[in-house]
């Protein structure tokens, strides 16, 4: 509907204009297409009204555009108007619309429906189906029928609003990606389901109109080559209208996105095209006007002709009317110099012959009938004329004075005044010739008077062209002479004009000598200039050194303008030199438009005073030119907001641990509020697990091997019996063997007997004791992790892993299982356990999982022999490394620290420019230590403020932000950061100086100022 208004506008505009152009025809052609099909979908309305189908009707009416709506459009008021134009220039003639069906059509909406009408069982059907689109049109349909339908109503805004949101949503997801064009086809799509206050302010759409103009423009850049192209081809083959067609295209997609052609086979192409054109445009509208004057000149012959073989008599008035109208129409036919056939030539003539012959004879009966009453009029003047000869002698003496006066012949009077005083005194005494002769004679003797001054500035004028005076001066004198001599009577000024027409030429060549001279010296500097312009004025340049080469090419390019309007005429330049002169304008002025909008765009971003402000100043430099403003897309695609960037400078990147930060997830106890029936099944399977609890360690001595000595583990204490000399231990044992790869406790019975000679034999227990693994698990305390309802913890999580690190007497491996579980309850909820808040404990698990490998551990492997032999080790070295570990302690300095940086903010400060100086805020040039994004725009930069206090213009020019991502924005912190990480250094280590911050690298904003 929207080219439908813009073809109706171009129809009233040609209209009034009454001028055929390319776009008239192009708007004839799709008007008369789309009448034509709204012709055609009333004619199917009608069939189905008249078979009483209303809700059919109704149906193909709405299907899109809406039937009455399309109508309405069309009928844009001048319709027949329209038509006659059309048909007396050719074009397509629209058919008219039936008003009748477009009647009976509107009654049928006017007549509403009920709440049983088939529109609500089909809305219902499309709502089931999920078919949105479906129920939206029959949502609208409902409320043409039924505008008081307030359920309609608000149905209709709820699924409005739901497919804006469900658009918008898939705009958000697709900015995630690269599909340019599917993030342009959204944003185009967004405007029609918006409100017009809606969008302007919705970063999402901005950013994706961004990308979206970005996308077209470079489309329209890679479409244009193949248009002018194929527009060539037309041009070849003298296709005009097509290759005009293609041309409207073009030009239209380079004032739609500001494309500015470069010299070369482009441009060259584009001007070549429009000449052809222009040219066989005006060929075919010539070729559309003679056709048109020869038809309304033949069917003018046709009706004279019919008039004169019908004998009717043409009056003298009307033949010469119409002799007339015939030579002005031949002559408008004769203009256009083109071809007429022979047949309608040799009938033309014919017709205009016998109408010129009955025009002749009607005036040669009306020249004898005034002849005659001319005599009868002189008979009557000369009877008058003998009665007062002398008084009309005198007249005619002062008719001719009066004559002589009007063609400013002097000489003939001087003479006839002369003769009238000498030889006719008595005739003097008429008081009308006495009157007339005297005011002659003073005419004739100022005319002499004035062809002595004409003589003088004559000779004036030849001593100035002599000595090459000022061309100005020269014509200025030239046309006072000029004024001078046509003052002078007629037949005076001849010698006088003769010798002026002579000056006129000699000051010609003089100006023309002048005019050459001029137009070599501008042509120098016209090339001179257009190579420094070509050579200068590019985007690759840097804008201030641009801007500096503009304003030395301005103050060239206005002295060569001042010769575009010189004093004299005569002096004017070529058309070519000031066609180039105002091409080089247009050039620079469009490149002053570059540089002038890239200042607006820089001076937006430095008076940005928020994230916002500036992201949307930073959207402005995607549309600059100079290629200096290209990192403006790798600015705006690292972007952060305020809260990635403070995830970023606080917890490495982790925007979730940040925002757990904010909530304060796990509190001081570092703990979540309620277990989870996970945590609570991992706790009580460590507190039960029968390989971890109740597990004792006896040393066995096999005496029947000399004494050799090995580890046993028992489920409980073994029952020891004495029968005599012989010694007996019982109970569920594994005994390993260093094949064993699992666990298992089976019955077992070791027995010593004791020899006469006080020796042993057999297999004895010589010691016995709780295993350290089973002590370990006494020492943790898993049953006071939470009440004993299990409602709530009570212990925080780090401390018992605390306890875990430290322990000397439990295995390894037993230690690093226990680690693993109690790992496995922060995987749900790792920010309420303050897991992001420990970046040692982070590590250390990170550390143990690589020393383990992808072995998952048992709570038996502490005993069995592969396991031991290939973990002791290594595990013994981690836990011992790590003896000194404060897991809770640094957790809860880190949070008291983020805590703190939290409520202080993070605010704008400026942004970085392209050459890495900093364009800062009033707040920020009082902070000591900036942020910027790194040139990778991933880790956050300090930058040290050296130049807090400093006026604006030396903080410019002095502070660098080297290793800065360009455009990065700046942020600050308003803390003082070293107090702060003295405290937390404290906290964490117990001193302030002398350890190492954790985890430098993780979070940027403890790393030590250098």
């Amino acid at each position: 509907m929207k080219h439908l208004t813009q073809t109706i506008e171009t129809l009233r505009t040609t209209l009034q204009t009454r001028l055929l152009t390319a776009a008239a025809e192009t708007a004839a052609s799709h008007y008369a297409t789309q009448c034509a099909e709204a012709s055609r979908r009333l004619e199917a309305v009608a069939a189905m009204l008249a078979k009483g189908s209303d809700y059919q009707a109704l149906q193909s009416a709405e299907l899109d555009p809406p039937l009455l709506d399309l109508v309405g459009a069309l009928s844009f008021g001048d319709e027949k108007a329209w038509q006659d134009f059309c048909v007396a220039q050719g074009l397509p003639v629209a058919p008219r619309l039936d008003s009748k069906t477009v009647l009976a059509l509107d009654q049928l909406y006017a007549q509403g429906i009920t709440a049983n009408h088939p529109l609500y069982k089909d809305f219902r059907a499309s709502v089931l189906a999920r078919d949105e689109a479906t129920a939206l049109r029959i949502l609208r349909t409902i409320l043409k029928l039924n505008p008081a339908d307030a359920n309609a109503k608000s149905e209709l805004v709820r699924l409005e609003n739901k497919r804006f949101q469900d658009t918008l949503e898939q705009l958000r997801t697709a900015l995630k990606t690269d599909n340019e064009e599917h993030i342009a086809t959204l944003a185009e799509t967004l405007p029609a389901l918006a409100p017009a206050d809606k969008l302007p302010r919705n970063e999402d759409y901005q950013k994706a109109e961004s990308i979206r103009r970005a996308l077209r423009r470079r489309q329209a850049e890679e479409k244009l080559p193949g248009l002018l192209e194929t527009a060539s081809t037309h041009q070849s083959t003298g296709d005009w209208s097509a290759a005009a067609t293609l041309l409207d295209s073009a030009r239209a997609l380079i004032q739609t996105h500001d494309i500015e052609l470069p010299p070369g086979t482009l441009k060259e192409q584009l001007e070549s095209l429009t000449e052809f054109v222009r040219r066989r445009r005006a060929t075919a509208e010539k070729q559309r006007d003679f056709d048109r004057a020869l038809r309304s000149f033949t069917i003018f012959v046709n009706e004279l002709e019919t008039r004169m073989l019908t004998g009717s008599p043409l009056s003298y008035l009307e033949a010469l009317q119409n002799d007339d109208s015939f030579v002005r129409r031949w002559r408008e036919l004769e203009a256009f110099q083109l071809p007429v056939a022979q047949e309608t030539l040799t009938r033309l003539r014919s017709v205009g012959q016998e109408l010129r012959r009955r025009l002749e004879a009607l005036q040669r009966t009306r020249r004898t009938r005034l002849i005659t009453s001319t005599a009868s009029m002189t008979a009557a003047l000369l009877a008058v004329a003998g009665v007062a000869f002398h008084g009309w002698q005198a007249l005619t003496y002062t008719q001719e004075l009066s004559g002589y006066r009007a063609r400013t012949t002097a000489a003939p009077a001087e003479e006839l005044i002369r003769a009238l005083r000498d030889q006719h005194p008595l005739l003097m005494r008429w008081p009308f010739l006495k009157a007339k002769v005297e005011e002659t004679d003073v005419w004739t003797r100022q005319s002499r008077e004035q062809v002595a001054q004409s003589e003088q500035a004559i000779a004036e004028l030849e001593t100035a062209l002599t000595h090459k005076g000022d061309p100005a001066l020269l014509l200025k004198q030239l046309e006072n002479a000029k004024a001078g001599v046509a003052q002078v009577a007629s037949d005076l000024a001849t010698g006088p004009a003769q010798k002026l027409a002579a000056l006129r030429t000699k000051i010609d060549l003089h100006l023309a000598d002048v005019s050459k001279q001029g137009t070599t010296d501008v042509r120098k500097s016209l090339e001179d200039l257009v190579a420094q312009t070509e050579k200068e004025l590019t985007f690759e340049r840097r804008s201030d050194s641009a801007a500096a080469s503009v304003r030395q090419i301005e103050q060239d390019l206005l002295r060569l303008e001042a010769a575009l309007k010189p004093e004299v005429d005569a002096l004017q330049l070529p058309a070519d030199v000031e066609a180039r002169i105002k091409t080089l304008r247009q050039k620079l002025t469009q490149y002053q438009s570059e540089l002038d909008r890239f200042a607006q765009t820089r001076a937006l971003s430095a008076e940005a005073n928020t994230l916002a402000e500036y992201q949307k100043s930073l959207m402005e430099w995607q549309s600059i030119r100079f290629a200096e403003a290209s990192v403006a897309n790798t600015a705006l695609a690292n972007l952060p907001t305020e809260e990635s960037f403070l995830a970023g400078l606080m917890t490495g990147g982790d925007v979730a641990a940040w925002k757990s930060v904010q909530a304060d997830t796990g509190g001081y106890h570092m703990s979540p509020d309620q277990p989870l029936e996970s945590d609570l099944k991992t706790l009580l399977s460590l507190r039960d697990d029968r390989f971890l609890n109740g597990i004792w360690e006896h040393n066995v001595t096999d005496f029947s091997k000399g004494r050799t000595q090995r580890t046993v583990w028992s489920r409980g204490p073994l029952k020891e019996a004495n029968v005599g000399t012989l010694k007996r231990w019982s109970g569920l044992c594994f005994d390993p063997n260093p094949s064993d790869v699992s666990v298992v406790f089976t019955d077992y019975d070791y027995k010593r007997l004791t020899t006469d000679s006080g020796g042993y034999q057999g297999e004895g227990v010589t010691s016995s004791q709780v295993s350290g693994t089973s002590q370990f698990m006494g020492l943790i305390q898993l049953n006071r992790m939470t009440d004993a309802e299990g409602m709530r913890f009570q212990k925080p999580l780090m401390e018992m892993i605390e306890s875990i690190v430290r322990d000397k007497n439990a295995h390894p491996i037993a230690r690093a299982y226990v680690l693993q579980a109690l790992e496995g309850l922060t995987r749900l909820r790792p920010h309420d356990w303050g897991l992001h808040l420990s970046f040692s404990l982070r590590s250390d698990l990170t550390e143990l999982r690589r020393l383990i490998g992808n072995v998952r551990l048992g709570s038996e492997d502490w005993m069995v022999p592969k396991m031991r032999s290939s973990l002791t080790g290594p595990l013994t070295k981690f836990f011992s490394a790590r003896e000194q570990r404060s897991y809770l302690a640094e957790a809860r300095a880190r949070r008291d620290l983020l805590r703190e940086v939290n409520a202080a903010g993070l605010k704008f400060g400026g942004y970085v420019e392209v050459d890495l100086n900093l364009k800062l805020t009033q707040l920020a040039r009082s902070v000591k230590e900036l942020w910027v994004l790194s040139k990778d725009g991933i880790k956050p930069l300090r930058i040290s403020n050296t130049q807090v206090g400093a006026p604006v213009a030396e903080e410019a020019a002095r502070l660098t932000a080297t290793g800065a991502l360009p455009l990065s924005p700046v942020f600050i912190i308003p803390l003082d950061r070293a107090p702060l990480l003295e405290r937390y250094q404290l906290a964490v280590s117990g001193q302030t100086k002398g350890t190492p911050l954790a985890s430098p690298t993780e979070t940027p904003f403890l790393e030590e100022a250098p």
